[in-house]
Formats: structure tokens, C-alpha cells, sequence
């Protein structure tokens, strides 16, 4: 499974141009730009053999179309939830969209912690890497 916020927390303790910037943001308590997730994302997809389980990423329509622009097409779309937390309107919106297109696997799973994430994404036939 990849997580943002372990691919920040792992580049953010490199003494990288890019580690520092996040680091300086993650101090700041700012938000990690796009650009920049997408970046990690993408490299850290291509630096392993799939299936992957990307999680907390993309998060909309534009986000999707970067990432598959990278590192090409993505198979489907876990939708799941943490707890009693219910997903927001546009997240909704885009799961949606992707239903409609035969892209999205509806698993929705109230998952606690990684381990129950990734038997929800077992369940639905996925292999989290």
C-alpha cells in the first residue's frame, strides 16, 4: 500500500531539495502541493512491480488524469472509509463518475487501521503491494 503521508515522511528525511521543502512545509503545518504529491506518487508507483493500492491519492478528476498521465492507466478505485467518518460530497462525485465507468470497485469498508484496509482491498480482489 502506498500512503501520502508515508511518501512525505520518507522524502521529507532526505537531504534532498525536495526533502527539505517538505520538511519545511510539514513544520509549517502547510498542505504538500499537488505537483509535489503527484510527483512522489508517480515515482514511487514506478519504482515497484504493481498491483499498487495507493491510498489518500488521487482525490479528484484532475489528480487521476495527472497520475495516469505518469505512470498510465489505473485499474479501479477502492472507495473506503475510516471509522464512522463518511466520505464528502466531492469524493462521493468522483467514485461516482468512476462507478459509471465501470473504474470503481465499491468495497466500502469501514477500516480501522492498515491491516483492515488492506483485507477490504483483498476481499475486493485487489493485492496491495
Amino acid at each position: 500500500m502506498l500512503r501520502t503521508h508515508e511518501l512525505f515522511a520518507a522524502e521529507s528525511g532526505r537531504e534532498s531539495a525536495e526533502g527539505r521543502q517538505l520538511r519545511a512545509l510539514m513544520q509549517a503545518g502547510k498542505i504538500v502541493p499537488g505537483a509535489t504529491t503527484l510527483g512522489l506518487v508517480a515515482r514511487a508507483v514506478r519504482a515497484s512491480a504493481g498491483p499498487h493500492v495507493l491510498c489518500d491519492f488521487p482525490r479528484a478528476a484532475a489528480q487521476l488524469s495527472q497520475l495516469e498521465g505518469a505512470v498510465g492507466r489505473l485499474a479501479c478505485v477502492l472507495e473506503m472509509w475510516a471509522g464512522a467518518a463518511a466520505p464528502d460530497r466531492a469524493s462521493e462525485a468522483f467514485v461516482g463518475k468512476l462507478r459509471e465507468a465501470g473504474r470503481a470497485v465499491v468495497a466500502r469498508a469501514e477500516a480501522e487501521g492498515a491491516a483492515e484496509a488492506e483485507r477490504a482491498c483483498l476481499a475486493a480482489g485487489l493485492h496491495p503491494s
